[in-house]
């Protein structure tokens, strides 16, 4: 039995047949890639890993990674923050951007995960910063690569498009879906939008107009996941909803409740907490926090009003004692032999207690 090499293996989990098909066109770009990134599962896992954090995993037990700026941002959780994907392809610059904004942002003192790792790294990193688990192994990465490359061009139906981007490109697939995007982007104009950005804008205002009916975390992760998702499928970043105007929207959603019990135990959650204003995932897990906290509450006095019901409760119900006074009794009394009350009624039985 010959033993496949790591990228073959790749090749191999990749699920060519259910990921989506295009001919290229630019008129359909825009569809394309928000169903390719719906698909993304059925790529290789280290497909999805390079497409999410630009590293791969090596059979020593350690990850490649493009530089050490790369290592130090992925060690340091700030890589998983940035959500990169299909629709948010990972930089090409070995993450020196990143790096640079996550340590400004740290000495600006702006709240961010994981501050007090980050500033602590040097403002230049050399070979020796690089932590024991990573391995600088560009080559290694640019094989997934070109298998990641090579897959996207199996969707391309047209021969003629996917000759074109077969060589409109360098052999890297994160750089091809980065030249799908912008060409994806030619068929809007300043007047005039593609039928894909649209619809996606319709979507989204919809699921804006939509109110919670009730304390319900259930209701309110629906209306999120809605927004979070279609904000994601548009291609041009500066069409989507920035984090500070989905957290705003998200704490109307709680304020649209009318609750000022619930609107001031959010505002103290909030306050406590130090959640900086526009932190979008604390401000989700503030909301979270203080929606469960009331329907428990909410749970925990329905049982006491229902506890209560049943104590102060005295009705009988006459078939449990058999005496069911709304009928003429069927005996005659014991006591005195009428048959015009019950033996309990008897007049006779006052005559006992003089």
């Amino acid at each position: 039995m010959v033993k496949k090499s790591g990228t073959a293996q790749a090749a191999a989990d990749t699920d060519t047949e259910h990921l989506p098909s295009t001919n290229g066109s630019q008129h359909e770009m825009h569809e394309f890639l928000r169903d390719f990134d719906d698909t993304v599962q059925c790529l290789s896992p280290d497909e999805v890993y390079l497409l999410s954090m630009g590293a791969v995993l090596t059979s020593g037990v350690k990850t490649a990674v493009m530089t050490v700026k790369h290592s130090l941002m992925l060690r340091a959780g700030y890589v998983s923050l940035e959500k990169y994907g299909v629709l948010n392809p990972i930089p090409q610059d070995g993450y020196d951007a990143l790096y640079t904004k996550a340590l400004a942002l740290v000495a600006s003192g702006e709240a961010i995960p994981n501050a007090a790792i980050i500033s602590s790294l040097p403002t230049t990193p050399t070979a020796a910063d690089l932590p024991d688990e990573h391995v600088v192994a560009p080559d290694r990465i640019a094989l997934v690569d070109i298998k990641l490359k090579a897959t996207i061009l199996k969707c391309i139906t047209s021969k003629g498009r996917r000759s074109h981007y077969a060589g409109v490109v360098g052999p890297s697939g994160v750089a091809l879906l980065i030249q799908m995007a912008t060409d994806s982007k030619l068929v809007d104009s300043k007047f005039a939008q593609s039928t894909h950005s649209r619809r996606i804008k319709a979507q989204i205002a919809e699921v804006m107009r939509a109110k919670l009916t009730q304390v319900s975390l259930e209701e309110f992760d629906e209306i999120k996941d809605s927004l979070e998702t279609l904000n994601g499928q548009l291609l041009d970043k500066d069409d989507r909803l920035s984090e500070r105007q989905r957290s705003e929207h998200y704490i109307r959603l709680v304020h649209g409740l009318k609750s000022a019990g619930l609107k001031n135990s959010l505002t103290l959650d909030l306050r406590v907490n130090a959640v900086v204003h526009g932190d979008l995932q604390n401000t989700i897990n503030a909301i979270a926090r203080v929606l469960s906290a009331e329907m428990a509450d909410i749970e925990i006095d329905r049982l006491e009003d229902a506890s209560n019901r049943a104590l102060v409760a005295d009705v009988r119900d006459p078939r449990k004692t058999h005496l069911d006074k709304s009928k003429p009794p069927k005996d005659p009394c014991p006591h005195c032999g009428s048959m015009k009350h019950w033996a309990k009624d008897c007049w006779k039985l006052s005559l006992i207690h003089i």
